[in-house]
């Protein structure tokens, strides 16, 4: 998705306030995740970027006679 935008639902903190998510990017090379988290009423809201480099392996199989 090339200069896209997709909201990922569903994803909790932990008490240490670690999380993760998955993601399968639809292209290959640099990726931006822009994570932003509202906060509660405990503690104020946060927001990161993350760049990451997605390769993609492509596997070709050629068959003919000899």
């Amino acid at each position: 998705m090339t200069g896209g935008r997709r909201r990922t639902s569903g994803v909790r903190a932990g008490p240490d306030g670690a999380f993760t998510f998955a993601d399968i990017p639809s292209v290959s090379g640099a990726i931006t995740y822009d994570v932003l988290w509202n906060g509660n009423s405990n503690f104020r809201w946060s927001r990161t970027l993350a760049t990451v480099t997605v390769a993609r392996q492509i596997i070709i199989t050629v068959r003919g006679r000899s």
